[in-house]
């Protein structure tokens, strides 16, 4: 919300927001705003967790500048702040990324009450060595896709598992603006799998080993003379009795 100060402060004047005078059931209010000189408006943020109660609420201010010498304490008027359902919800995928690598978180988007114009879209607490980009919508978007790169190396830079990543929407609404938190999911990074080794051929085979040679035939022994005397009676008696 948009707050202004309607009276004007001098040079040297601080005004201080100190707090609000209460915060409804589930609410939370910036505390420590501070206008400084020359300043005449500044933005008041307001959350509202799971369990905050809806409707409309009166919020008052507490403020407080020196004059004087002395502090001075003042408040606002009741300004009518209204609590609302989520006007955005999605339904995140599980992500995963490789180092060194790009990838995308993906997530169904469902529209409760149609708005104006465009909504716009952050993720937070990527891992730091993260980078994504702002996403834009508008009340007939059905998908988004959230770009993620990662870089191979550097400082922080790790695999692992990283829970708790989430999404802002600010939506407009009105002259303000409605961020409200959309959806939850996490990311897992990996590391770059090793390099496939080059496919191997057929085993080669062993040359056949040469045939083994027959043993060399043995030279015949020499005949001793009673041998010779005796084959050569047998050859003369096989001729005498071929003889008529």
């Amino acid at each position: 919300n948009r707050l202004i100060a309607t009276d004007r402060l001098n040079k040297n004047q601080i005004l201080q927001l100190v707090y609000p005078l209460y915060d409804p059931p589930g609410w939370r209010g910036r505390r420590g705003l501070v206008l400084k000189p020359g300043q005449s408006e500044a933005k008041l943020r307001i959350d509202a967790n799971g369990k905050a109660v809806l409707g409309r609420w009166p919020y008052v201010l507490l403020a407080r500048t020196q004059v004087g010498g002395g502090p001075l304490w003042t408040s606002s008027r009741p300004i009518m702040v209204e609590a609302v359902d989520p006007v955005v919800t999605m339904a995140f995928e599980r992500g995963s990324v490789t180092l060194g690598g790009e990838s995308e978180l993906t997530c169904k988007v469902k529209v409760h009450r149609p708005f104006p114009g465009e909504a716009r879209a952050r993720l937070y607490r990527l891992p730091g060595f993260a980078k994504s980009v702002d996403l834009v919508l508008t009340k007939d978007t059905k998908l988004l896709r959230f770009p993620v790169t990662v870089p191979a190396q550097g400082k922080g830079v790790r695999p692992g598992r990283f829970r708790g990543i989430f999404a802002r929407v600010s939506v407009p609404h009105g002259e303000a603006t409605i961020e409200q938190h959309a959806g939850w999911t996490e990311l897992r990074v990996d590391k770059p799998r090793p390099a496939k080794a080059p496919p191997k051929g057929p085993a080669a085979k062993a040359p056949p080993e040469p045939a083994a040679k027959p043993p060399a035939a043995q030279p015949p022994k020499p005949l001793s003379q009673l041998e010779r005397l005796r084959q050569e009676y047998e050859r003369q008696k096989a001729a005498e009795g071929a003889q008529p």
